[in-house]
């Protein structure tokens, strides 16, 4: 547990709720790669949309991707369903438990009308078509299931082809089908391009939740080469790991600042709030693979319970925070269980009230420090719990699941 105590800041008027929601999560993002964070790697949009908002100084999350994906979209801890201990393999054959409720759930509850998409990485399961994202809440998916793969083939760790288009709510069998079309396309330019058609495509009168969890700046390193032509860091043990990822994450910049143009464009970027983070600490040797990325001047990096895996970059901007809040760095201890009610109060509903009987969540609203610079709404939070080995009535193994293609 770990224990803070912050003095009250000032208070500042409320604003008007949110209408529309995007929560971007960048993969293996280090503490120390974004522009405003003083890296050399040119990312502007972010450093603008972070510069008008609020920048979270003591946030945290799970030290990889699965756990972090889970209490992300669930605001509930690990420790509640068993993702404590790592993340899903592609032979795994159980997932995120069907009787947690996720974040576009919640969302639907605030306003029925609300229309929810993902885009990008799941990583939450996929052994049976009920565990992908369709029947979890989002009205379609583009996006692969499994934790990595190739940015261009898009073949991945599950030994298959692994990009799937998702159209409706609940598209399993006879729907979801695989996205041939996109072999050769890089997965930041098909997952941009995917989330700026959804936006165009919204019908404004109801509100819109965008997940967007890119697959950059996980590994492989690769990018295209003209996103890598500006920087000249030195080699690091004979690699040019630093100057692939600085490519890839101006790669990313570029798209966040095509999804904020998009919304513009639509008429309903002031209505819109924006959440950025990683899901955990950069990638080293250790762990994760030299991508290059910087988690200094934390300790340890993914996979680790130092700073370096568990504290990671994030920041909330647009619609309903205080104008007097715009360009603050809030102090208080944020978790990623926290994003959940924190983005539901901005809608203007309550998380605990629209929670399930028996799932009472673990997150709380940090909304009133964000919009408003009221105190942080947490003084302690569950930062890591003990492995545990594979329950003995699961199988650790599966063959690979039928929803995967064979290999290219």
């Amino acid at each position: 547990l770990m224990l803070i105590t912050a003095a009250a800041p000032a208070l500042s008027a409320a604003s008007p709720p949110a209408k529309h929601l995007v929560l971007v999560v960048a993969d293996d993002l280090g503490y120390a790669d974004l522009g405003y964070a003083g890296s050399q790697i040119a990312t502007p949009n972010i450093d603008k949309l972070a510069s008008a908002g609020v920048k979270l100084a003591h946030f945290y999350v799970q030290r990889a991707c699965s756990p972090t994906r889970g209490a992300l979209l669930t605001g509930r801890y690990n420790i509640r369903y068993g993702f404590q201990s790592g993340v899903l393999t592609s032979q795994n054959n159980w997932s995120l438990p069907l009787d947690e409720t996720l974040l576009p759930q919640f969302v639907k509850r605030v306003d029925a009308r609300s229309k929810c998409h993902a885009v990008g990485k799941w990583h939450l399961g996929y052994h049976r078509w009920e565990h992908t994202p369709t029947f979890r809440g989002f009205d379609s998916y583009l996006g692969y299931y499994s934790g990595d793969e190739d940015y261009y083939t898009h073949q991945g760790d599950c030994g298959g082809f692994d990009l799937h288009d998702d159209s409706r709510p609940d598209c399993g069998a006879g729907c979801s089908r695989h996205a041939w079309e996109a072999v050769g396309e890089y997965s930041t330019h098909l997952f941009t391009r995917r989330a700026v058609s959804i936006i165009r495509e919204h019908d404004a009168a109801a509100p819109l939740f965008l997940y967007l969890p890119y697959q950059a700046v996980h590994v492989p390193d690769q990018v295209p080469a003209q996103y890598v032509a500006q920087y000249k860091f030195a080699r690091v043990e004979g690699t040019n790991a630093r100057n692939l990822f600085a490519g890839m994450l101006s790669c990313l910049d570029e798209g966040v600042g095509n999804v904020t143009r998009a919304l513009r464009r639509k008429g309903i970027l002031d209505e819109t709030l924006l959440w950025f983070q990683t899901d955990n600490g950069a990638a080293t040797p250790a762990c994760g693979g030299w991508t290059g990325g910087q988690n200094w001047p934390l300790r340890g990096g993914k996979c680790t319970a130092w700073e370096g895996g568990l504290r990671g970059v994030a920041f909330v901007s647009g619609a309903g925070i205080a104008r007097s809040q715009r360009g603050a760095t809030a102090a208080g201890i944020v978790h990623t269980v926290d994003v959940l009610p924190t983005l539901i109060a901005a809608m203007g509903g309550n998380a605990a009230e629209l929670a399930a009987a028996g799932s009472e969540l673990d997150g709380v609203s940090q909304w009133p420090m964000l919009s408003r610079g009221l105190a942080g709404a947490r003084q302690t939070v569950l930062l890591e719990a003990p492995h545990l080995p594979t329950p003995p009535h699961i199988s650790p193994h599966l063959p690979t699941s039928p929803h995967i293609s064979p290999h290219l």
